[in-house]
């Protein structure tokens, strides 16, 4: 697993646990230069690479991780500009507007420069006042993203990236100050009462229910899921980072 996380100093840095070692065997922390971000970075794996994505002035930028360092930072073509770290999935970006709306771009390759197409809207004007959070599960994707009431809306994209579904409202009333978290069918957000909660669904339109996890942050979650777990890591109250999983 691999935990990246920005730095006090703006650097965008990786710590990696290795497999089977769930309570130690980190690799300590490295930097990936030659980028500064006042946000905190987001990753996806394609064709087996690992890429990092960071804002650095509005613009995005993203790097793979070659194992020891960033191959080198570059600029998402297109010219989209965002204040909010961006969602990221194997083969898709969203990121936020100044308005609110939200837009996606789709990119394909493993190497250090990936092959990108073009920034388009996000269908039926869906507006959020955060990051939004994709994830790729079963034969498409799914978008959840926070309304501006703090419920959490969810919309599907198709395996061919182009054709969507419709908004639908997470059920069971749960809110969140903050944007989502999504890996695979797990959802996990910061409640508004501070502590973590998550639920499951079947990629359309049935939950297991909200469930709440011990802890509490101030900031997003991040979540993951690999090699048939899923890894939770947050910004403590003490403002180290901590993690756990769920299978």
């Amino acid at each position: 697993m691999n935990v990246f996380a920005r730095g006090d100093d703006h650097v965008v840095y990786q710590n990696g646990l290795n497999a089977g070692q769930f309570n130690g065997g980190w690799s300590g922390w490295k930097g990936l230069y030659g980028l500064n971000t006042t946000l905190g970075p987001a990753t996806t794996v394609q064709d087996g690479s690992v890429y990092v994505f960071a804002q650095n002035n509005s613009r995005i930028y993203y790097t793979r991780w070659n194992g020891t360092g960033a191959d080198g930072w570059q600029e998402v073509p297109g010219g989209q500009l965002t204040d909010f770290t961006p969602g990221v999935a194997p083969g898709v970006i969203v990121a936020r507007q100044a308005n609110g709306g939200i837009r996606y771009n789709t990119f394909d390759g493993s190497g250090p420069v990936l092959t990108w197409y073009h920034w388009r809207d996000v269908p039926d004007q869906g507006r959020t006042p955060s990051a939004p959070a994709i994830t790729k599960y079963g034969n498409g994707y799914f978008l959840f993203v926070r309304d501006y009431y703090s419920g959490i809306q969810y919309k599907s994209l198709n395996a061919n990236r182009a054709t969507w579904g419709v908004w639908t409202t997470v059920p069971g009333g749960g809110k969140t100050p903050d944007a989502p978290a999504v890996a695979s069918e797990l959802l996990a957000v910061r409640g508004t009462d501070d502590r973590l909660h998550w639920n499951v669904f079947n990629g359309w339109s049935h939950w297991t229910g909200w469930n709440t996890v011990g802890g509490k942050t101030y900031s997003a979650p991040a979540l993951t899921h690999a090699g048939g777990f899923y890894a939770l890591v947050v910004r403590g109250t003490d403002d180290g980072i901590h993690y756990m999983f769920y299978d």
